[in-house]
């Protein structure tokens, strides 16, 4: 239904140049369970707890997370090259999904790690590290990964979205 009604709108100049791409983009969007919005309801409903609640909250972060994937995997091939059926093979498309892959690794691997080390000093008392500091550094560290995915071509949310997830609980707070 989306392809066809995109094959009958007219835009930029009566031409829609990635009918394809587009109706994928927005079959994601449309797919996406959205966690923030599924939480309140269950909270609402009093299932929050429950074996159910659990499941769907469980299976809501999950999709969210592989929807976003998919939009950064969309965002590459539409981004990439001109011809209509060749954005996979572009090489465009592929220096954004490894830049995705090796970015997510970095902050999983690397940056993890250096950020329970801060906070593990901040919780011994050492005086050359301050709550006030490890704030500052995560926020600047988001701003980074925002402008180092825009970029590589990246989505500046999913880099700071991996960056997040990055940071162990209790930091900011």
């Amino acid at each position: 239904i989306l392809h066809l009604t995109f094959q009958n709108i007219d835009l930029m100049e009566n031409q829609i140049h990635n009918v394809e791409v587009a109706t994928l983009f927005w079959g994601l969007i449309i797919s996406a369970t959205s966690f923030p919005t599924l939480a309140p309801i269950l909270s609402k409903l009093r299932i929050f707890c429950t074996n159910v609640g659990q499941e769907a909250l469980s299976l809501s972060l999950f999709n969210d997370v592989l929807t976003w994937v998919l939009i950064q995997f969309t965002i590459a091939i539409s981004s990439s090259s001109p011809t209509k059926y060749h954005h996979i093979t572009s090489p465009r498309t592929w220096i954004v999904v490894i830049f995705n892959l090796s970015y997510m690794l970095f902050c999983g691997g690397l940056i993890k790690p250096i950020l329970v080390r801060l906070t593990d000093k901040i919780a011994e008392g050492d005086e050359n590290y301050s709550k006030d500091m490890i704030v500052r550094v995560v926020l600047f560290s988001a701003l980074l990964c925002g402008f180092i995915g825009d970029y590589f071509g990246s989505h500046f949310i999913f880099t700071v979205f991996v960056f997040g997830t990055s940071v162990p609980s209790g930091v900011i707070s």
